[in-house]
């Protein structure tokens, strides 16, 4: 009976969800959409060399990894330039290792492949202003020019 009960709640949450998550979020896992609700630490360095000291992992193409208790996650990435010299960004890592803070195995079952869009031309990408420049109010669309 307990079973059945279940197996009713999980068929309609399906339908729900069917319903109510965007086509883009679709083919997502659960635990990438999510964010990571506890104490969160990242960690970013500058060499392969340290990240694989710090994670302890066999596999040396790795970009970052992280790990987590009950309690908190920490994340320890390569900086930006060495991912993107390997064709990543950092927030595509950051999202990939929030996943496993949020419980995604090490299987990655469910993983897909680089969305396109992901990774724009160098000359395409937000810039910090020059340190002499004068500072800027970034306004959205709806708020005023002039009060």
């Amino acid at each position: 009976m307990r079973a059945l009960h279940w197996a009713s709640f999980l068929a309609a949450l399906a339908v729900v969800l069917a319903i109510l998550v965007p086509p883009a979020f679709a083919q997502q896992s659960i635990f990438n959409i999510l964010q990571y609700e506890g104490d969160l630490t990242i960690k970013i360095v500058d060499t392969l060399e340290e990240l694989y000291d710090l994670c302890r992992l066999p596999n040396r193409s790795l970009l970052a990894c992280s790990t987590h208790n009950s309690k908190g996650c920490l994340i320890v990435m390569v900086n930006d330039e060495i991912m993107r010299k390997r064709g990543y960004t950092t927030g595509l890592l950051f999202r990939h290792e929030q996943g496993h803070c949020n419980g995604w195995g090490p299987d990655h079952g469910g993983e897909r492949p680089q969305p396109p869009g992901a990774m724009v031309l160098l000359y395409l990408r937000p810039k910090l202003p020059a340190p002499d420049a004068p500072a800027t109010t970034v306004r959205t669309k709806d708020q005023a020019r002039f009060p």
